[in-house]
């Protein structure tokens, strides 16, 4: 990972429209006990239901988590499911002027049933529709309205027939007019139709399926085919478990892995990685630290039951925990830092003169971690030696520099304050 302040602090409220599949997902929650008298099946005691938006609209939970603003743009039928979703995305603070309802077109509605934290089966209400010439004609028009100011556009192709050759198409030469990046999850063997997009990322199975090369050659060998069909800027072939690899015109391929996490739940990981790859981008990082971000928020998510959002603090906190090669917080890095302490403990050393650091003192750290979930260490004094020790410490999960501990005290109040001295 790149040094965790710089990553983070680039990150903002940048506005981002999601064009794409919106869906219906349904989580029906109960308990299974007990066979069917009438089949070898069990049965389900319902406790509770609850309702999210899927399919594109996952990606946009995910980038509101990520401080992005977002534009939806997108059909829904008219129908009981289409108005619980529009709803769901206004209570989110969406404008959904671009959603459109499409006369006949029916939501897709996907119920998973759930017992004991397990999913049993799902159960599927959809029909893929193509969208019909009026509503395709609408939604051309009021592109160049739901694109102004924008960061960036991520198309979100689940399939369903919204994402039309002719809209796709528009989308991409609207982005490239204004120089506004567009990211693409593709759907289908035919690539063709994002060409001259910034980014698309498939998955393995994808990539080998729409390449059209023989399917024992190497992941190498598509992505490169891939890159060269689309005309993308960049390409990244996700590989589950085994991290992605990124394609970059006139660079060679570049791997990167992920840290190995407890896989509870795929669902939704892939719009993890769209939303987390375009905000990053969006917020002019490189494709390689978009990457490294996406690659840790997938992580986090598939830890998860369902569908999960990972906010930005969730992903300041893992960073700042686990995954960064700098501890050193001076007031550039305030953002970051404040980011990982949302809603989250820690307890402030205060460290009083510049001596070298002893058994005793480390002692006392360790009884200090023990008691809190995180530790972080502001000197008195900044002196090289100093500092350079306490941040080889493993139990030092930070050490504050320069005047910004004033304003991080005020916004985030320590769970205790110790004065040490060394």
């Amino acid at each position: 990972m790149e040094r965790f302040p710089h990553i983070l602090n680039a990150l903002g409220p940048r506005k981002v429209l999601v064009a794409g599949d919106l869906l219906l997902d349904r989580y029906t929650f109960g308990n299974a006990k007990r066979v069917s008298p009438e089949a070898p099946v069990l049965v389900l005691q319902v406790e509770s239901e609850e309702d999210r938006p899927g399919g594109s609209g996952n990606v946009l939970l995910n980038l509101i988590s990520l401080t992005a603003q977002v534009v939806p743009l997108g059909r829904v039928g008219k129908d009981r499911s289409g108005k619980i979703l529009t709803e769901a995305l206004e209570k989110e603070g969406m404008d959904i002027s671009f959603v459109i309802e499409e006369e006949g077109f029916h939501t897709p509605t996907k119920n998973r049933l759930i017992a004991e934290r397990q999913q049993l089966v799902r159960v599927d209400h959809e029909r893929n529709a193509p969208l019909s010439k009026e509503a395709e004609k609408k939604l051309l028009s009021l592109i160049p309205e739901a694109i102004a100011d924008c960061d960036a556009i991520a198309l979100s192709d689940y399939g369903k027939g919204f994402l039309s050759d002719r809209l796709i198409a528009a989308l991409i030469e609207a982005g490239r007019q204004r120089n506004i990046p567009i990211i693409v999850d593709p759907k289908g063997k035919n690539y063709q139709k994002y060409k001259g997009c910034s980014l698309i990322k498939p998955n393995k199975k994808e990539a080998i399926e729409a390449s059209r090369l023989a399917l024992d050659v190497a992941i190498e060998e598509h992505g490169e085919a891939l890159l060269k069909l689309v005309e993308a800027e960049h390409l990244l072939i996700t590989l589950g478990d085994e991290g992605s690899v990124l394609f970059e015109k006139n660079k060679p391929c570049r791997h990167f892995k992920v840290a190995k996490r407890e896989v509870r739940d795929v669902t939704g990981a892939g719009d993890t990685v769209l939303a987390a790859l375009t905000l990053g981008i969006a917020c002019s990082l490189t494709c390689p630290e978009a990457v490294e971000l996406a690659n840790v928020a997938a992580g986090l998510a598939v830890e998860r039951l369902g569908c999960a959002r990972i906010s930005l603090s969730d992903l300041s906190y893992y960073l700042l925990k686990e995954h960064h090669t700098s501890k050193l917080f001076d007031s550039h890095h305030l953002f970051a830092l404040k980011e990982a302490l949302r809603q989250r403990s820690y307890h402030l050393v205060e460290l009083k003169g510049t001596g070298h650091l002893t058994s005793s003192f480390i002692t006392k750290l360790k009884e200090i971690k023990s008691q809190d979930e995180l530790l972080l260490i502001h000197p008195e004094t900044a002196q090289p030696h100093l500092v350079e020790h306490l941040a080889c410490l493993d139990m030092i999960d930070g050490v504050l520099l320069g005047e910004g501990i004033a304003s991080l005290q005020s916004e985030f109040p320590p769970n205790q304050t110790t004065s040490l001295n060394v």
